[in-house]
């Protein structure tokens, strides 16, 4: 393959991923703020957030299983995600290096 369709490839590949990742983005978009500033809040979850366990009975006694559960369970109790920005500057740099392809010269 020549330079040419690497870079054409490189460009469409990271125009994609950000299209994709905005698509996929939770977080605020209020219209107060500016893009810049809705992007640099905006994150990929993976995996949400896990909720405490309740470890009372509906007569206010407190179940041993639950208990034992939320003291010693080893569920991780954070979320998994990616910022937007990250995939943004992802996909940048990928552009530059597509453009750069396209500019280089043919190896012979």
């Amino acid at each position: 393959m020549d330079n040419k369709k690497i870079g054409i490839i490189l460009i469409l590949s990271g125009v994609g991923i950000f299209f994709i990742s905005i698509l996929f983005s939770t977080g605020t978009t209020s219209t107060k703020f500016t893009m810049m500033k809705n992007l640099s809040r905006m994150e990929i979850v993976f995996r949400e957030e896990i909720k405490e366990r309740n470890i009372y009975n509906d007569d206010a006694t407190i179940d041993p299983y639950e208990f034992y559960l939320s003291r010693f369970d080893k569920e991780p109790q954070s979320k998994i995600a990616i910022p937007t920005k990250y995939l943004l500057s992802f996909s940048i740099i990928i552009v530059l290096i597509g453009t750069g392809y396209i500019w280089l010269p043919k190896k012979d």
